[in-house]
């Protein structure tokens, strides 16, 4: 189901922004720490657990954190160095963004797919929020303590911290006792997180199964509970090979001091070559056309390091200092490296799915249009892979009919329509699918002699269903998956 709002991409160009300016990185990789604890592990057992920490936290530092640098909020900062660069329709979403409300709301309305009403505890105010995804699993009576935005004419719900069915309301009682009243007067997301999650939230979650909601999830015909994982430990090299060859490209960074181009911030061409001599996946960047050593280029153009280069980066394994210079983040990467490499897979699969702007791996901006759609839409096509049997064959046809079928036979020409949808599909979606450990595909040389051809046909591996199956419980945890 695609998203009533922008809200995310929004969101996304802000968090960017903070990672790219130097005096605003180092204080979010420092409140990060106060925010999560210097020991998370202690509060956060599971990978899902991890990532809605790190959602709450994003949401805290953009709205609510006052940079001791610029002595401002992120938002205050991005809108004052950013917004020019943005449409006025764009710019007055942005604007919105200063009128955001952080509070708890009773659900006093809900209409699915559509929009819910939520009334602010602390003000009595009312907000109409328009939400299709979370109205399948809200009803009236509810509590959630969240953030709300303005957004064009109604809001939106910009971030979830707390959700409590009508149901089991009183837990929220029993915390709101047991709360210090100075707390209780400034409940900040900050506040939450200490008070709740890192004091509370584990015991009461452990004597009480009904916290969270386990229902509305009959599409995906989910048994068991969520909280049972996948077990992932069989994943091995051989069968994601893309995992060593990201520590490959980081610890090459971490030995070799590199700086981007200045243009485009891109790795030098030399260096890339360099690089990929050490990789081991099959699916690595050729580096001779038609019988020639290629000595110059960009890097999207090599679109297995490119990918591997903008993913390291979404991840934060690496960034780039004012110089412009490739730095490492040391600590947190030797965390990721610490990890089973089954762990390390779904990491960077959901890396990919919700930290990395597909359409920045696109050269061609009619690619882009169809990448950009594919996120936004990902969970339904989750759904389609979710009912794909292991090993089964399917023809790229297949999914193109299943993604726009209808549409395409009221087109003046169907079938040159199928043919570009089908190469598109390939190279926005079903490539990094691959890469990524979730399929393995069948390929059709055009030119022999070379690598370059088309996928025939592709199937769900075995370790791809488990991969699958982990996704679709995490939807099903942060409530993407109603």
């Amino acid at each position: 189901m695609k998203p009533a709002t922008r809200i995310n991409e929004f969101c996304l160009d802000i968090v960017e922004f903070c990672d790219n300016n130097p005096y605003l990185y180092k204080e979010l990789l420092k409140e990060r720490e106060n925010f999560l604890s210097t020991t998370p592990e202690k509060y956060y057992k599971t990978l899902d657990e991890k990532n809605w920490a790190e959602q709450r936290f994003y949401d805290y530092f953009m709205f609510s954190y006052i940079s001791q640098y610029y002595e401002t909020t992120p938002l205050e900062l991005f809108l004052s160095k950013m917004l020019s660069r943005y449409n006025q329709q764009d710019q007055q979403i942005f604007l919105g963004f200063k009128g955001n409300v952080f509070s708890g709301f009773t659900i006093s309305k809900v209409e699915v797919g559509s929009y819910f009403m939520a009334q602010n505890l602390a003000t009595g105010e009312e907000f109409k929020v328009r939400e299709n995804q979370a109205t399948s699993r809200l009803k009236e009576g509810d509590y959630i303590v969240g953030r709300i935005v303005p957004h064009e004419t109604d809001n939106a719900l910009s971030n979830l911290n707390l959700f409590y069915p009508k149901e089991s309301a009183y837990l929220l009682k029993r915390l709101w006792k047991s709360t210090p009243s100075d707390i209780a007067r400034e409940f900040t997301p900050l506040i939450i997180e200490k008070e709740i999650f890192q004091k509370h939230y584990q015991n009461i979650n452990k004597k009480e199964k009904n916290l969270q909601s386990l229902s509305s999830r009959d599409e995906f015909q989910i048994n068991q509970k969520i909280e049972d994982q996948i077990d992932l430990s069989d994943i091995k090299r051989k069968d994601v090979p893309l995992v060593e060859d990201l520590e490959t490209l980081v610890y090459f960074f971490r030995e070799n001091q590199i700086k981007v181009t200045i243009k485009n911030r891109w790795i030098p061409f030399k260096y890339l070559k360099l690089i990929e001599e050490k990789f081991i996946s099959p699916d690595k960047d050729s580096f001779n056309l038609l019988g020639k050593e290629e000595n110059r280029g960009e890097e999207p153009f090599k679109r297995y390091i490119c990918f591997i280069d903008l993913l390291s980066r979404a991840a934060k394994f690496i960034y780039l200092d004012k110089r412009g210079y490739i730095q490492v983040n040391v600590h947190h990467f030797q965390k990721f490296t610490q990890k089973p490499y089954g762990e390390k897979v779904f990491e960077l699969l959901l890396t990919w799915i919700e930290k990395l702007n597909w359409k920045n791996l696109q050269i061609r901006d009619f690619v882009a249009i169809y990448a950009e759609n594919f996120q936004k839409i990902f969970t339904d096509i989750l759904y389609l892979f979710y009912k794909y049997k292991i090993n089964e064959k399917i023809e790229i046809e297949k999914i193109v009919n299943q993604l726009y079928g209808s549409e395409i036979e009221k087109m003046q020409s169907p079938i040159e329509v199928m043919g570009h949808i089908m190469v598109n599909v390939e190279l926005a979606l079903l490539t990094y699918l691959k890469w990524l450990g979730v399929i393995n595909a069948q390929k059709e040389i055009l030119i022999p002699g070379t690598y370059l051809g088309l996928m025939k046909n592709f199937w769900v591996t075995p370790i791809g269903n488990k991969l699958i199956n982990r996704l679709v419980r995490y939807y099903i945890r942060t409530g993407k998956i109603k």
